[in-house]
């Protein structure tokens, strides 16, 4: 059976049953996160309503695509996926692109009446230095890729591979000592309010999704 067929017989019943009370997007659990990203009944939605916007657009997705949007379900987003947004925008590598960031990062923050601990870019930078510092190194050598050829590309390519290792775990740990040092509440408050709303991303559902997931939330460990 296709895995489009599988989602459509699914009932709607299962939705609920996933689904924990009303509740903000930074509060979801882990478990809770998992298990509504995942619903069948969900994911059914998202491939179908991707599939119309395709049609309506004239262009063809694969099958089973969806897309996770964070205007519309900001909860679905895992706290190491927003908080790995938030290095790659806040705290940028471009000064103008993080310039332009911030601003709507605050701005998203004060419309929903979120204020900022005092010093969070400093402290959340002196805290990330190392990490960003590997991610504006790999992100310097991918731009550099298309000009390079031969034993100069996979040079580059082994560059990016070694500075990109370890990330899922340096991740984890940074959104561990950020939540310490800001506490939790408050980190997961600005994480959810201020970048997963803008957030989305596409995915094509496979077997073993959600163990991978729980995986990488943990620290890959």
């Amino acid at each position: 059976m296709s895995l489009m067929a599988v989602l459509l017989s699914v009932s709607p019943a299962l939705r609920a049953q996933s689904e924990p009370p009303e509740k903000a997007p930074w509060q979801w659990t882990l478990e809770e996160r998992i298990a509504a990203r995942y619903n069948p009944e969900r994911m059914r939605e998202r491939v179908e309503r991707g599939a119309r916007q395709a049609a309506k657009q004239d262009y063809e997705v694969p099958p089973g695509q969806q897309t996770i949007s964070g205007h519309e379900e900001p909860e679905q987003f895992l706290p190491t996926e927003v908080m790995s947004e938030l290095l790659y925008t806040v705290f940028g590598s471009n000064r103008e692109a993080r310039q332009i960031w911030r601003r709507v990062f605050e701005e998203r923050l004060a419309a929903a009446g979120v204020k900022l601990p005092a010093d969070f870019y400093r402290d959340l930078s002196i805290l990330a230095n190392e990490h960003l510092g590997r991610l504006h190194r790999a992100r310097q050598k991918a731009q550099e890729l298309p000009n390079l050829k031969g034993n100069e590309r996979a040079k580059a390519l082994k560059e990016i591979q070694a500075l990109q290792q370890g990330g899922c775990e340096r991740t984890f740990e940074l959104l561990t000592q950020a939540r310490a040092l800001f506490g939790q509440k408050t980190f997961d408050e600005i994480l959810y309010v201020g970048i997963a709303v803008g957030k989305w991303q596409t995915f094509v559902y496979k077997p073993g999704d959600e163990a991978r997931a729980r995986h990488i939330e943990e620290g890959c460990k």
